[in-house]
């Protein structure tokens, strides 16, 4: 609503300082509930904390003179340790003859960071001129120890390099033939591939290097014509020029490549680029972030209680949420245990039941008695089979209607339950909708919990189901078993006697429920004015003067109240309270910070 804006007052505590609004968050109370809590609604502070931190951070970094100077240091450690790393990595793979393989899938990803790279370096500049030097540096070394190895081992890696090359066209020329053209079947070996990717490399270097001095057109155009000429010249096989491919050349391109590399400590190679580029955007985006300006805080005035503090952001619930699946486990524990329960009582039920059929047949083994005795029973026994069957029917009928009425009772309860909760969420979602946000996060909630709702009553039916098929067997099990006449009359008169005691058992309950019912009323929309009716609903606006009526007959005028009247004049107020709970004040007060 513009122009004007809410604030909250929760009161459990009934001090003075409570209305205290500091730089527009929680009252000094809150603050220190908001600590003692885990920080509940502590959680803004603490994120506004971290983003003091990482300003922090960043300070630290620019105090050094820059990202870009610490980023070089680091580069140039990183690099250090990865010469050296290279260096062992090469001796060892050629010891191990698994070089060929390796050595060309390096290349070519020393390719692609070069085609990479490209775009990076310009951005550099400044340490260009620095770096230049260490690169050749460190590709002489580099071209020294190859020489080593090359004494060392002979052969094999010559032909990669360019004075081996040489050497080669003195001892025939099969060997060279064999790498640059390939034994006819194989294709392209190593070493044509080789001379041509430094080819490459040159032009792309020689460009860069043009970018970087700003020379003119002309002279680019002369060079690339030398340029020509010597790649003619080595062609027809002035072994000699290549020599400039491998030493120096490659010096500066080996340094070029540990740049993009990057070599900070973690990253492996080609990493390093990417990883800069990144950063760089990463800053960019908080830049822009910190010159937009601030979003108006809402103010918020002192939440106390933390049993409301967790209602009024929906926090308790989720917690409630995490707990009942954690909970999963013991539901099934118990269902578990019902059901042997009642396995178990049935068991008894049966033994039982068997025993006095034993005893009433008279004896072990072949029948009862005589003959005689027998012939008088069967006449009898007709007489009572008939009686028998309609006094069964009549029970059948009872069953089902009690079995009717327990289902609609615990429909019944269902409802109400369900009634109950609808209405506890409406008035809280009114109330929130008043202060403004917070509404989706408890729709959200509100769904859940209706779908855990859903759940249990499902497994409730189940339940009952199951009960009711229970109850079906025993019935089966006593008409078997039906045959003394007096245990029958026992059991009807008794069977009376419970049906008339469930009839007012249930009375009982209803009128219980009403009253509960009448009695939540009253507690959620509180007793307003001269305890008139209660309003429809929470959201019906009532006046200042009216509001305060009704505390005093609940209990004690909470201070913040007043001291809302005192501040200025509150034109609206709702008032909400939870059964079991504080009560909630929603001010609308104009004239706050």
């Amino acid at each position: 609503m513009p122009g004007s804006q809410f604030s909250v007052f929760i009161h459990t505590s009934k001090k003075e300082e409570d209305f205290n609004v500091d730089e527009g968050s929680k009252g000094r109370e809150g603050e220190r509930e908001g600590r003692r809590e885990g920080g509940r609604e502590g959680g803004r502070e603490r994120g506004r904390g971290r983003e003091r931190e990482r300003e922090e951070r960043k300070r630290r970094r620019q105090g050094e003179g820059g990202r870009e100077r610490e980023r070089e240091r680091e580069g140039e450690r990183g690099r250090e340790r990865k010469r050296r790393e290279r260096g062992e990595r090469e001796t060892e793979e050629k010891e191990t003859g698994r070089e060929r393989g390796r050595g060309r899938e390096r290349e070519r990803e020393r390719e692609r960071e070069r085609e990479q790279g490209g775009e990076e370096e310009k951005e550099t500049g400044r340490g260009r001129e620095r770096e230049g030097e260490r690169g050749r540096e460190r590709g002489r070394e580099r071209e020294r120890e190859r020489e080593r190895k090359r004494e060392g081992e002979g052969g094999e890696e010559e032909k990669e390099t360019g004075g081996g090359r040489e050497r080669e066209r003195e001892g025939g020329g099969e060997r060279r033939k064999e790498r640059e053209g390939g034994r006819e079947g194989e294709g392209e070996r190593e070493g044509g591939r080789e001379r041509k990717r430094r080819e490459r490399g040159e032009r792309k270097r020689g460009r860069q290097k043009r970018r970087r001095q700003g020379e003119g057109e002309r002279e680019r155009g002369e060079r690339g014509r030398e340029r020509e000429g010597e790649r003619e010249r080595k062609r027809e096989g002035e072994g000699g020029e290549e020599e400039k491919e491998t030493g120096g050349g490659r010096e500066r391109e080996g340094e070029r490549r540990k740049e993009r590399e990057g070599g900070r400590e973690g990253e492996g190679e080609g990493e390093g680029g990417r990883e800069r580029e990144r950063e760089r955007e990463a800053c960019a985006a908080k830049e822009t972030r910190q010159k937009r300006p601030e979003r108006k805080k809402e103010t918020w005035i002192k939440v106390t209680s933390s049993v409301l503090q967790g209602r009024w952001r929906g926090r308790r619930r989720r917690r409630r949420k995490k707990k009942k699946e954690e909970e999963g486990k013991g539901r099934r524990r118990r269902r578990r245990r019902r059901r042997r329960r009642r396995r178990r009582r049935r068991r008894r039920r049966r033994r039982r039941r068997r025993r006095r059929r034993r005893r009433r047949r008279g004896g072990g083994g072949g029948g009862g008695g005589g003959g005689r005795r027998r012939r008088r029973r069967r006449g009898k026994r007709r007489r009572r089979r008939r009686r028998r069957r309609g006094r069964r029917r009549r029970r059948r009928r009872r069953r089902r209607r009690r079995r009717r009425r327990r289902r609609r009772r615990r429909r019944r309860r269902r409802r109400r339950r369900r009634r109950r909760r609808r209405r506890r969420r409406t008035v809280g979602s009114l109330v929130l909708s008043e202060l403004g946000g917070g509404g989706e996060e408890e729709e959200e909630e509100e769904e859940e919990e209706e779908e855990e709702e859903e759940e249990e009553e499902e497994e409730e039916e189940e339940e009952e189901e199951e009960e009711e098929e229970e109850e079906e067997e025993e019935e089966e099990e006593e008409e078997e078993e039906e045959e003394e006449e007096e245990e029958e009359k026992e059991e009807e008169e008794e069977e009376e006697k419970e049906d008339e005691e469930e009839e007012e058992e249930e009375e009982e309950e209803e009128e219980e429920e009403e009253e509960e019912e009448e009695e939540e009323e009253e507690e959620v929309y509180g007793r307003v004015g001269s305890g008139g009716p209660p309003p429809t609903l929470a959201s019906e606006r009532l006046s200042l003067p009216r509001l305060l009526t009704p505390w005093k007959t609940l209990g004690t005028l909470p201070s913040s109240l007043t001291a809302a009247s005192r501040i200025g004049s509150c034109r609206r107020a709702h008032f909400l309270a939870r059964p079991g709970l504080d009560f909630k004040v929603a001010l609308q007060v104009p004239g706050l910070p």
